[in-house]
């Protein structure tokens, strides 16, 4: 894994959720602080970030537009207006507040599709919980 600082982490799984395209990588800490996760479900503008095929951080601002259900899912994804770029699949989607509300999964015809609200903090509770006092501090 490579942050924009260009630090480069080698990374483990410890969960995913196949259903929701969700996935939870052990990297060693970086010199980052971590966005706080939203506890309510995400509404209006959102920003959609991510860092494509080139490996620059690229945001952009839109309305949710609609939800989807993708195959398997239990709960459906937000569509965004506005197109992430191919590589930015994994980005975080963030409220108004800057808080992560959900994951960038794809995009088609100008729409972003994102995991968002329920899924993800229901995933990030699970790999929390499971993994209380078993993740290294780094």
């Amino acid at each position: 894994m490579v942050l924009p600082t260009r630090e480069c982490f080698a990374a483990r799984l410890v969960e995913r959720d196949r259903a929701h395209d969700l996935a939870a990588l052990l990297i060693r800490r970086p010199d980052a602080e971590p966005n706080a996760v939203s506890d309510e479900e995400p509404s209006g503008v959102l920003s959609a970030c991510g860092y494509g095929p080139d490996g620059q951080l690229r945001c952009f601002r839109g309305d949710i537009t609609g939800a989807a259900i993708a195959v398997g899912a239990v709960y459906p994804s937000l569509t965004i207006a506005g197109a992430a770029r191919p590589g930015d699949s994994g980005g975080g989607v963030l409220n108004t507040s800057g808080q992560l509300v959900g994951v960038i999964w794809g995009q088609r015809e100008g729409l972003t599709y994102a995991t968002c609200g329920r899924p993800v903090r229901d995933f990030l509770n699970r790999v929390l919980s499971q993994s209380a006092g078993q993740l290294p501090r780094a």
